[in-house]
């Protein structure tokens, strides 16, 4: 028996353009500043870091939003590989709230 090799059309290449702040949900949103911390030259401060975490959290209302949006984000933000110190400072602020909203 003799196999013939067919040709697969070639998919064409397109490509996507970077998703953008004001493109995106605030949990989208959030993620891209702090990869933004996370990748900068400068070792961001924490100020920053708690600014943009209360910035998304206060855009939710009431404890139970706050916590599921928190939640959502720490997951999020976890699946981002470690290769920063700022990536550990950030982890520590997000248990930070994850305590406060835990509080009754």
């Amino acid at each position: 028996m003799v196999y013939r090799a067919h040709s697969v059309p070639k998919k064409a290449k397109t490509e996507v353009e970077p998703m953008t702040v004001s493109d995106a949900t605030p949990l989208t949103s959030t993620l891209i500043e702090l990869d933004a911390l996370l990748e900068a030259e400068d070792v961001p401060t924490v100020d920053e870091a708690h600014r943009l975490l209360w910035d998304y959290l206060s855009s939710f209302d009431g404890i139970t939003q706050q916590t599921r949006a928190l939640q959502e984000l720490s997951a999020a933000f976890n699946e981002r590989p470690a290769v920063s110190s700022a990536h550990s400072m950030i982890c520590r602020l997000i248990e930070q709230h994850h305590r406060r909203l835990a509080e009754p």
